[in-house]
């Protein structure tokens, strides 16, 4: 005790970071404000609920700036503004997928490790998309829907494959390297995250393109 302030220390037998322990200190907060009015309250557990705030804000608008971005960047680039729409939807699905599995899986994930995942999967991997579509619409112009997909397949694969594998092969390289289990964490949930996009791309955007090619073609994307 001192003249301004007053030290309590309260051990408890939680986990740092698990909603019991989250609804606990925020029990805990409600109690302090009507009992003390102003206070300091100092914990790992305290720590990270101020963490996880901040960082859903950020997300928010991390995400919000990012996908505005690209979706601008595609709609000059294409001319169009359906086929970001479709690029941006099979790429966020395969970014989903595999939080999905990571939480299905029991993977405990810290919101930043979310948070970076998530823009270094759509950035890295939205390229796949954009070079399938081009192929697409570039063989469109002459040839049938279903020879178009074919063509698109052909000469995107070696590309796509290319550069999934070495995301991915880059990413299990860090997640079996580092020490840091968060880091290592965040390495296999990208490399995965890479094959993920990539199958998104080769079996499941062919088929959204083939369901909107009057959509496409009418919009005028080229």
């Amino acid at each position: 005790m001192s003249e301004g302030y007053q030290r309590v220390v309260l051990t408890v037998d939680l986990e740092d970071e698990s909603e019991t322990s989250f609804g606990f200190f925020a029990e805990l907060e409600n109690l302090l404000e009507e009992e003390a009015g102003e206070y300091y309250l100092i914990s790992s557990t305290a720590t990270i609920m101020a963490i996880k705030e901040s960082s859903s804000r950020d997300h928010i608008v991390t995400l919000a700036i990012s996908v505005g971005l690209i979706f601008l960047i595609i709609a000059l680039s294409f001319k169009s503004i359906f086929v970001p729409l479709l690029l941006i939807v099979v790429i966020q699905g395969a970014i989903f997928i595999n939080m999905a599995i990571a939480n299905v899986a029991g993977t405990r994930i810290i919101f930043l490790g979310y948070l970076i995942v998530n823009c270094i999967q759509l950035g890295a991997t939205i390229d796949y998309g954009i070079l399938y579509t081009d192929r697409y619409l570039s063989h469109r112009g002459k040839s049938s829907r279903a020879e178009s997909v074919a063509n698109a397949t052909s000469e995107a694969l070696p590309t796509i494959m290319t550069s999934g594998l070495i995301l991915f092969c880059a990413g299990m390289v860090l997640s079996a390297v580092s020490g840091i289990p968060v880091v290592a964490l965040m390495g296999r949930l990208i490399g995965v995250g890479g094959l993920i996009s990539v199958a998104m791309i080769l079996f499941v955007l062919p088929q959204t393109l083939l369901l909107a090619d009057r959509v496409l073609l009418k919009k005028g994307a080229k």
